[in-house]
């Protein structure tokens, strides 16, 4: 699933990789022979910030970006305060042209953190921090043919006659990582 955003004053439109294992945001600069991910993203670098994040399949690295503006394409919500990882390489991680970097969705624990400690916040944290969103909270729904993202709390297109049931999720030791649940059964 994959989301577009638009970066800096001259909102320049790029589809990101939707996460909800990794809390990172990051889009491959100009700079970077990304392959199938380049860009002509010009990012302005924190170059004493900066960070590797790897996955379970592929990693990249890169460098802080000074705040600049961050928006979803096509709708309200978007924070001219937005730091964010500019990708200088790669490793396996851009496996097709249809991403240019990642849009980590999970708790803040997630988030790798640039050298020297220097904490990277997730995106809709920044956004909601700033008073561009008003909830913090977010859902998604993997439909086949209609996937949304929902910006603030949840879409109810359709939801209501599929009888919409939550569910708290739980801490891994002691804190919220992953959206972990707990099920009482599973069958087949």
């Amino acid at each position: 699933y994959v989301v577009t955003l638009e970066f800096g004053g001259d909102a320049e439109a790029y589809p990101l990789v939707v996460d909800t294992g990794s809390s990172n945001l990051a889009l491959a600069a100009s700079t970077c022979s990304c392959g199938e991910g380049s860009t002509t993203f010009d990012c302005t670098e924190v170059a004493s910030e900066t960070i590797t994040v790897t996955y379970g399949s592929g990693q990249w690295s890169g460098v802080a970006s000074e705040p600049m503006s961050v928006a979803f394409e096509g709708t309200s919500v978007g924070d001219a305060n937005v730091t964010l990882a500019c990708i200088t390489s790669q490793d396996d991680f851009f496996t097709s042209s249809s991403y240019n970097g990642i849009l980590g969705l999970a708790y803040s624990a997630l988030a790798q953190s640039y050298a020297g400690g220097v904490a990277a916040t997730p995106l809709l944290d920044q956004m909601y921090a700033d008073g561009a969103m008003a909830a913090d909270a977010f859902s998604l729904s993997f439909c086949e043919d209609a996937p949304v993202l929902a910006l603030g709390g949840y879409d109810s297109t359709g939801l209501q006659s599929a009888g919409l049931t939550s569910v708290p999720t739980l801490t891994l030791e002691g804190e919220y990582t992953y959206y972990l649940v707990s099920l009482e059964s599973v069958s087949v």
